[in-house]
Order: structure tokens, then sequence, then C-alpha cells
């Protein structure tokens, strides 16, 4: 299967804007809740489903990636796979989750290696002396 250059213009639009969808989302209800001083993630149901919603993050950009680029390779149609709509769905599913994956991996590496300089700037604490001594 040939990878033609507008179905790979399709998925990177379909996968970066899933993406920007999922993380103006989380964005926004940070935001609100930093406004409301906490009250989104004192209230116990919320709080779930932020908990839910956070251990799903990595999948959720699938649906819409999906669902952009089986919309947008119904009205262009790439040469390279068949006329179906589920094939669209699925292919821009999946570039959606590669592109978060991508993400978070990316984003975990730079934290941690924030943490590792930020562990090695932190003064030891002077050893005391044994009171024998």
């Amino acid at each position: 299967m040939e990878l033609d250059v507008q179905m790979a213009v399709i998925l990177l639009v379909s996968a970066a804007s899933s993406y920007l969808i999922i993380l103006f989302c989380r964005k926004l209800i940070e935001g609100i809740d930093r406004a409301t001083d906490r009250a989104l993630s004192k209230n116990k149901i919320l709080r779930g489903i932020g908990i839910v919603l956070d251990g799903l993050l990595p999948w959720l950009p699938c649906i819409p990636s999906g669902l952009l680029s089986m919309i947008l390779m119904s009205y262009c149609p790439p040469d390279s796979i068949w006329n179906s709509q589920l094939l669209y769905f699925l292919v821009g599913a999946l570039a959606g989750v590669v592109s978060q994956t991508a993400y978070y991996s990316i984003t975990r590496a730079i934290r941690k290696q924030a943490d590792r300089v930020a562990a090695s700037k932190v003064p030891n604490p002077p050893s005391d002396p044994s009171p024998g001594s």
C-alpha cells in the first residue's frame, strides 16, 4: 500500500486537530477549576470523571481524529486505500492515538529530565558529626 501525499496531509491534519480539541477541553476545565478556587476538583463525582478522562486521554483523540479523517477522505478519497468509510475512520483513529502517544512520551521525558536536574541542584544537608567524636 503506497502512502500518497494527500492521505498523509489528511492524517496529519486530523491527528493534530484532534489533539488540539482534547487539549483545549482539558485546559478549559483546568481554567474553570482554578477560577472557582478548586471547586471542581473538590466534587467527588467530577474528580472521578477527571480521573477516568486522564486515564483515557491517550485514547481520546482517536474519536475526533477518526471522524475528521473519515469526513475529509470521503470528499477527496486517496488512491492508495479502498473507498471504505470504516477504513478511513480506523486510519484516522490510529493517527490520533499515535500523535497523542508521541506527545506523552516526549513530555514525560522532558518532565523526568527536569526532575533530575532539580534533584541534582538540591544541596545535601550537612552531616552531623557523631556525638562520640
